[in-house]
Formats: structure tokens, C-alpha cells, sequence
């Protein structure tokens, strides 16, 4: 066979490997999607602050280990930055990132809310409705 009849045939059987794994995690996104309301249905009977604050400090305390951990390099790095950066850009960051997170923790809360308190499939309508939409809007401004 050809050299590059071969390449040819090894190329398609990356093609095929690639998009394979592709696939496999569409489809496990939309299973893990679809099995989800199993696991947050026992979960009913707690309130929703309690069910956020698990969630925030859970995740801050992963979020830390993980920089620590494995992230120390770029944790000075950042740290270094910030420490150097001027008053008004130090400002400007500590606004992004406290308004990011009012931001995050009310979409949090509003997503266990209506989960709990509402129904499953308006919680599944509505994360897959605004995402769409604010594209929609983003594309005609």
C-alpha cells in the first residue's frame, strides 16, 4: 500500500477516535443532565440557603486546596500582580470579582429555588432558554 494511502487511512481513523469522544461526552452531558433531578430530589426537604451555603463554601474550599495544591506557581504569580497593580486597577478587580460572584451565587440560588420549590422541568427550561436567548441578544448588539 501507498505511504500515503496509509496516512490517508490513519488520518480518518483519528477522525473517527476524535469525534467518538466527541460524542460520548454529548451523550454523557445530556445522561448526567437527565439523571440529575434523582439525586437533588431527596435534597427537597432542605432549605434552599442551606443547600447554597454548602454549595459556596464547598466550592471556595476545593477552589483553595486546588491553588494550593497545585496551583502555587500561579498563585504568587497572581499575588505578586495584584500587589504591584495600581490603586484604581486593584479596586476595579476587587468590583469584578465581588460583583461576579453576586452574580454566580443568585444564579445558584434561583437554580436550587426553582428546582426545589418549583419543578425539575421549568429548572431544565430555563437553563436551556437563557442561555440561547442572551446569545440572541448579544448577536443583535
Amino acid at each position: 500500500m501507498p505511504i500515503f494511502a496509509q496516512q490517508f487511512i490513519d488520518s480518518k481513523r483519528n477522525n473517527v477516535l476524535n469525534n467518538l469522544k466527541h460524542y460520548l461526552a454529548a451523550i454523557l452531558a445530556f445522561s448526567i443532565w437527565g439523571t440529575f433531578s434523582l439525586v437533588l430530589k431527596p435534597l427537597h426537604s432542605y432549605a434552599s440557603s442551606d443547600i447554597l451555603f454548602y454549595r459556596v463554601f464547598s466550592c471556595a474550599l476545593i477552589m483553595s486546596l486546588v491553588s494550593i495544591l497545585f496551583k502555587r506557581e500561579k498563585l504568587k504569580q497572581n499575588l505578586n500582580y495584584f500587589k504591584y497593580i495600581s490603586k484604581k486597577a486593584k479596586r476595579k478587580t476587587i468590583i469584578v470579582n465581588v460583583g461576579s460572584s453576586i452574580l454566580l451565587t443568585a444564579n445558584w440560588f434561583s437554580f436550587i429555588y426553582v428546582m426545589n420549590h418549583v419543578s425539575v422541568r421549568a429548572t431544565s427550561v430555563a437553563y436551556l432558554v437563557c442561555p440561547l436567548s442572551q446569545q440572541f441578544w448579544l448577536i443583535l448588539y
